[in-house]
């Protein structure tokens, strides 16, 4: 693994233990086990090692099949997972590259499966997505299925060809939570903004699981959202702050701002997920 990044995972998982110390001090019922601290170093270090099952005691969510309802309201960010022995992944790896496909978006798979020394070991490959009302993950997934010269598409196709025991025993998975889920999207009678804060407030929640999640070990080639994201060193974002411009002024009394209905639903995202972090210790 890079030096570099496992510094960053060392100093996040520090601070993501002393988070978790604080709600116990909060709430003295609760205590942080051996294990949820194994599966959270796991998790920080290699994602692909940690199972749906282990991965259910630090993040709440719930399978979604055939029979699900539909979503009434709202969006909702999803994973698809596929659990499979190292040895079959990389053999889908060298049968995705053979047949042309970039590289540079296979790297990030062969680099975390340098530290995998048993090729019997059983990781878990994943996507995540995000699915607006009504169409819940299950039916977005299926009815909407992923382009066939995607990463996802030729994923999909290798171990369907390769490996189709595996492939039919992928499952998907809603991640709940209150926030997402019971806001509303608005109709054509919704204000234009409106409309581009609920989209905006949908992609960043996309993100922000899809960095959870551990981009480069994803399924995933875009890092979320419909809108273009540039990400910015910490210099140059206190520079733009800094800019007292008339643009920066109108943003600032812009309606969005002022809308409680969305920092209401912004609070209830952050409370949600404390909530579930205390729940799960």
């Amino acid at each position: 693994m890079d030096i570099n990044n496992s510094f960053d995972a060392s100093i996040r998982f520090e601070s993501l233990i002393s988070s978790l110390r604080y709600l116990q001090v909060q709430d003295g019922s609760q205590n942080i086990t051996d294990d949820i601290v194994s599966i959270f170093r796991r998790w920080l270090s290699q994602p692909l090692l940690v199972s749906d099952s282990d991965l259910s005691k630090i993040l709440r969510f719930k399978e979604s099949h055939k029979n699900s309802p539909p979503l009434t309201s709202g969006y909702v960010c999803y994973f698809r997972s596929w659990p499979l022995p190292a040895w079959q992944f990389k053999a889908i790896i060298e049968d995705i590259s053979s047949q042309g496909y970039p590289e540079g978006d296979l790297q990030g798979w062969r680099d975390a499966l340098q530290s995998i020394f048993d090729d019997q070991s059983v990781i878990t490959l994943r996507y995540v997505g995000v699915t607006c009302a009504p169409n819940n993950p299950w039916r977005r997934h299926f009815c909407k299925p992923p382009r066939p010269n995607s990463l996802l598409g030729s994923f999909l196709t290798t171990i369907r060809r390769l490996f189709p025991e595996h492939a039919e025993s992928g499952r998907i998975f809603s991640i709940t939570s209150r926030g997402m889920s019971g806001m509303s999207m608005g109709n054509e009678g919704s204000s234009r903004l409106y409309r581009k804060a609920f989209q905006r407030l949908s992609d960043l929640s996309e993100r922000a699981w899809i960095g959870f999640f551990g981009f480069r070990t994803l399924l995933n080639r875009q890092r979320g959202g419909k809108s273009a994201a540039i990400n910015l060193n910490l210099a140059d974002e206190c520079i733009f702050l800094k800019c007292n411009s008339a643009l920066l002024r109108n943003v600032g009394k812009c309606q969005l701002t002022k809308s409680s209905q969305i920092i209401s639903h912004v609070n209830r995202l952050l409370k949600d997920w404390w909530d579930g972090t205390r729940g799960s210790i």
